[in-house]
């Protein structure tokens, strides 16, 4: 499923991640652009961001290493540019959105440590916060710093959790196109006794 989503994907210049995933499993160009069956030219003018990566380009590398494809995704780009501009934000040290997106683009690894050095900061902060006694005893800051760490726990996951996706396509299968949505309603009455409700508005449903 993940692999159709790549079909719809733009010119993507991912450069900086195809060399370090190249230099982790101990490769050359030459090697690699064998892998691949395109010349070691071309895949050299991808990794300088010369040329972009393109579908097929990824659907070897998918076929090569079992990649995961949302590694070049640019929702996975545009999630670390929100989340590197709030974490420096928090930091007083604003940056344009240009410098955002080439950092997400050409070093998420390195974008990745500075979100997590400021999730720990963050963090240590609040418990400095509790310790001191800063927060009233009902425990008025327990609930952001809950949903932060729910927010965490699928961040580093990339928001994949084979698990839950393979239930869900379990499901999915076991229901005709046709009855999804009546299907999905009988189940959570039958199996879990939640009642679905229509109402007007702009929650469709509860």
């Amino acid at each position: 499923m993940r692999i159709a989503k790549v079909a719809k994907m733009s010119k993507t210049y991912m450069g900086v991640r195809l060399r370090r995933l190249r230099e982790e499993r101990g490769l050359t160009q030459a090697a690699l652009a064998r892998m691949l069956e395109i010349s070691p030219n071309y895949l050299n003018q991808i990794e300088q961001n010369i040329r972009p990566l393109t579908v097929p380009v990824l659907l070897r590398l998918n076929a090569s290493f079992g990649l995961d494809v949302q590694l070049f995704s640019d929702a996975d780009e545009t999630r670390l540019i929100t989340d590197l501009r709030a974490a420096l934000a928090d930091q007083g040290a604003p940056a344009s959105t240009a410098e955002l997106r080439a950092l997400a683009s050409n070093m998420p690894g390195v974008a990745r440590v500075l979100i997590s050095m400021q999730r720990r900061l963050r963090e240590t902060s609040e418990r400095a916060d509790l310790l001191a006694g800063r927060l009233s005893a009902s425990g008025a800051g327990s609930s952001p710093a809950a949903f932060e760490a729910v927010r965490d726990w699928f961040y580093e996951r990339r928001n994949h959790v084979a698990d839950l996706d393979e239930a869900a396509e379990a499901v999915g299968e076991a229901l005709a196109p046709a009855r999804l949505l009546a299907g999905l309603t009988e189940r959570l009455a039958g199996l879990h006794g939640v009642r679905e409700t229509e109402q007007a508005g702009t929650v469709l449903r509860r």
